[in-house]
């Protein structure tokens, strides 16, 4: 478990990094059937991480308009949002944990 928070944690700074083979890791992790075309790296991404990729948007949209309500309201709809990201979370960990090898 700790491998994913670090991999979730840093995943950009590796990439973004001088260490090629950390960008290799977390490419592996987060893509597949990479190509290099007009100076534009292109993969496709693994098929367990399509729930996030699906539901993202409207979750985001939901925590975004949570600011305009009251307190009250506002602090039963962040903690049902937080379950719908459990959900997803849910339907991603197992792959994702057993692929990262960090």
């Amino acid at each position: 478990m700790t491998k994913y928070f670090t991999f979730a944690r840093y995943a950009q700074e590796y990439f973004a990094g001088d260490n090629d083979e950390k960008k290799e890791e977390v490419l592996s992790i987060v893509g597949q059937n990479l190509t290099y075309e007009d100076r534009k790296l292109l993969f496709e991404s693994m098929k367990y991480l399509t729930p996030i990729v699906q539901k993202y948007p409207n979750l985001k949209a939901q925590y975004f308009r949570v600011g305009t309500y009251k307190k009250q309201r506002g602090e039963k709809l962040i903690a049902d949002i937080i379950s719908a990201w459990y959900a997803v979370v849910s339907e991603v960990r197992t792959p994702i944990a057993s692929s990262i090898n960090l």
